[in-house]
């Protein structure tokens, strides 16, 4: 179930991860750092690497990654929330963010990613602009 949370597509999936990391309006590091590991060393990826290599013990979370980025650009509240973890007690987080860039790195392909990202972007775009106006014309 893990590596599901980590790697469908499934919006309620997603809703789920993003209600798992953060309780009480506080982003759980350590729970995203277990979540990754637990999923990485999990039996999936022994079965994912006696078919082949593969990166991160199996572990190809390329697409979760592009995902997220697409959610944090077009959706404001996960964007503040996010700022807020990232700034939270007065620091920046920079140690939590190496460290899951770390984990995350063997797993990841960057040139997937932003290809996807550059090829989407004029949705992406669209996206991003209604949202605004929305909140703009609201207001």
């Amino acid at each position: 179930m893990r590596r599901r949370l980590l790697t469908d597509s499934d919006p309620a999936l997603r809703d789920r991860l993003v209600q798992v990391l953060f309780q009480g309006n506080k982003f759980q590091w350590a729970r995203l750092t277990n979540l990754i590991q637990l999923a990485r060393d999990g039996p999936a990826s022994s079965a994912a690497n006696a078919n082949g290599p593969s990166a991160a013990g199996g572990l190809d979370l390329s697409d979760t990654v592009r995902d997220a980025v697409r959610l944090v650009l077009t959706d404001g509240k996960l964007r503040a929330q996010l700022i807020e973890a990232l700034t939270e007690d007065n620091r920046l987080h920079v140690d939590e963010v190496a460290k899951l860039v770390g984990m995350l790195g063997p797993g990841v392909d960057p040139a997937r990613i932003v290809g996807s990202v550059v090829r989407d972007l004029p949705t992406l775009s669209r996206q991003v602009m209604l949202s605004w106006a929305d909140r703009v014309l609201v207001s």
